[in-house]
């Protein structure tokens, strides 16, 4: 199928994205093509680096709202959640309760 105009701001926005989140310029693009075809095919799964809850480090920002279930929230003996280190699979398509689009 080809692309029109929407599915190219898409793919240059999400490439984009992903290089500011790490990736080199060839991975980002190549994660953006398969992407697209994610959307074409509308499988419902999402990937972390899409997602704006990413915070730099690599942790999730839901989960530390406590937003993920099976990610505790609750204080250990150091004072810290292991919702304050979870580090989701940034690049792996799952279903999140958290999940919210980056958007332009």
């Amino acid at each position: 199928m080809p692309w029109g105009d929407r599915e190219i701001a898409r793919f240059t926005f999400r490439a984009a994205l992903f290089q500011r989140r790490g990736l080199s310029e060839p991975d980002a693009e190549t994660l953006a093509d398969r992407l697209y075809e994610r959307d074409y095919e509308r499988d419902d799964r999402r990937m972390c680096l899409e997602c704006k809850h990413l915070q730099r480090g690599g942790t999730c920002f839901a989960a530390r709202q406590g937003r993920l279930v099976g990610v505790s929230t609750a204080k250990g003996a150091n004072g810290r959640a292991n919702a304050d280190f979870f580090t989701p699979p940034q690049q792996t398509l799952m279903r999140c309760e958290g999940f919210d689009f980056v958007t332009p």
